[in-house]
């Protein structure tokens, strides 16, 4: 439990960033490339 956040919530959060960065893979990296 840190700043506050709960347990439930921590965990929710780190899912919501696992998705985010995978949709910046899946989605943004390859129109980066030439």
């Amino acid at each position: 439990n840190y700043m506050g956040i709960s347990d439930e919530e921590g965990y929710l959060l780190t899912i919501g960033i696992c998705c985010l960065v995978a949709f910046i893979l899946e989605y943004l990296i390859p129109k980066l490339k030439p």
